[in-house]
């Protein structure tokens, strides 16, 4: 068995309830063939370009283990699904990538221009003169 996630885009015409019961019939569906690992409501997003006019759109996540030819049924009926908008199968390799959750994946970075500890033997007041200077000389070229 090998390790798949799909991200698929449900439609917001329909209410929430409807989004969710689509879910839930896809999840059930990849339960009754292999095993559901985890699943996750990412939330009503914005999308970067409208699909079927719509520009919102409830984004779900599934990460399973099955065997490969299940793929295509599964894709088969996102296809014929009218609520689904968009799908993506996604092989993962067990070995090199460790699943997470989408708050582990999406927590903020270190800022971009933190000061950065001056190297080991680096003179800190020559390092303060030299940039003094910088500004001096960003002074003069100004006038």
């Amino acid at each position: 068995m090998n390790t798949y996630e799909t991200v698929f885009i449900v439609s917001t015409a329909i209410p929430l309830e409807e989004a969710n019961a689509v879910f839930e019939k896809f999840k059930s569906l990849i339960a009754g063939n292999g095993e559901v690992i985890h699943s996750e409501y990412w939330g009503k997003l914005k999308m970067s370009y409208p699909i079927n006019k719509q520009r919102e759109g409830n984004y779900y996540l599934i990460q399973y283990n099955t065997k490969g030819n299940f793929n295509a049924e599964l894709e088969t009926k996102f296809k014929y699904d009218e609520n689904v908008l968009r799908f993506v199968i996604v092989k993962i390799d067990g070995k090199r990538y460790k699943l997470k959750k989408r708050e582990e994946m999406t927590k903020p970075r270190a800022k971009r221009f933190e000061e950065k500890p001056m190297p080991d033997g680096a003179n800190s007041e020559v390092a303060a003169e030299s940039v003094q200077e910088q500004e001096q000389d960003q002074g003069e070229a100004k006038e």
